[in-house]
């Protein structure tokens, strides 16, 4: 579900740059939930409400106009929604869409609404091994919790060290934990196995038969 510490601030941007690039009419999406039953609000509002209000910015910056958004860019999307998928996920996701050439903005958003509710149960259950670490409740955590957090993990600390240098904090010199949360899930994601060369090929494939 970015590289480093994944903020807001960053996400925003983007979306900022996708709305300047894309001026285009008519290209407005059907009504989509918003409810997150297994989320806390502090996950559903810092995350859900971006990611879903920035879809049909981000279908417009890659889709051809006419057939949709190219197959091979889904990574591409997702990964400027804020989600980290590996090149065997992506491949497996476009397996399960029937391995299509192109993939329609109603199919897009049904697919990202499906894995942003995957991955925010992933994203809340990050936050609640952190909240261990939170001692006074307030939703930061301070340095030395933070490196508490990083100690009792079991990702690669002195990587997640230099994620977390990045990552911007409050008043206090406090970070977010729903911030926090996202950069240890994407180190996660990014200590898997390195995509298999199957999937890489299939990937290429699809994009050089358009």
């Amino acid at each position: 579900m970015g590289s480093g510490g994944s903020s807001q601030a960053a996400k925003r941007a983007v979306s900022a740059n996708i709305a300047e690039a894309d001026q285009t009419e008519g290209r407005s999406g059907g009504t989509m939930p918003t409810a997150q039953e297994h989320t806390s609000p502090e996950v559903h509002s810092k995350l859900y409400d971006e990611i879903m209000s920035s879809i049909d910015l981000v279908f417009a910056h890659f889709s051809d106009g006419v057939r949709g958004l190219p197959a091979e860019r889904l990574g591409q999307a997702m990964r400027i929604l804020g989600m980290n998928p590996t090149e065997d996920q992506v491949y497996k996701h476009l397996a399960d869409l029937g391995r299509p050439k192109y993939i329609d903005q109603a199919t897009f958003h049904r697919f990202i609404q499906d894995e942003l509710t995957k991955y925010l149960e992933q994203v809340q259950a990050v936050v609640d091994y952190l909240k261990q670490y939170d001692t006074d409740s307030k939703g930061a955590l301070s340095t030395e919790e933070v490196q508490a957090a990083i100690r009792g993990s079991e990702l690669s600390q002195k990587k997640l060290q230099a994620s977390v240098a990045t990552m911007p904090s409050n008043s206090k010199g406090q970070l977010d934990i729903v911030e926090l949360a996202t950069c240890f899930l994407e180190l996660g994601d990014e200590e898997m196995l390195e995509p298999s060369e199957a999937a890489m090929a299939a990937i290429g494939g699809i994009a050089g038969g358009n």
